[in-house]
């Protein structure tokens, strides 16, 4: 996450493309917020909605399918 604010520091209008099986848009892991299923989520926290851009995802809780529906390009 720390690169993802040095990018946004510098491209203050800076997008993520995701392409991945998962959505990645947990609130928290077994309890961890920095968890592999919560990076897209912590990087939202980051960017705010309309700027990470989501393909290819096929699994996901219905949580973040909810989550994606409303803050990300899905």
């Amino acid at each position: 996450l720390a690169a993802v604010k040095a990018a946004v520091r510098k491209y203050p209008g800076l997008h993520i493309i995701h392409f991945d099986a998962h959505a990645d848009l947990r609130d928290d892991y077994l309890g961890a917020r920095l968890s592999h299923a919560c990076v897209i989520r912590r990087c939202h926290d980051i960017l705010g909605d309309g700027r990470i851009h989501q393909f290819c995802i096929r699994s996901g809780e219905r949580e973040e399918f909810r989550f994606a529906k409303e803050h990300t390009d899905f």
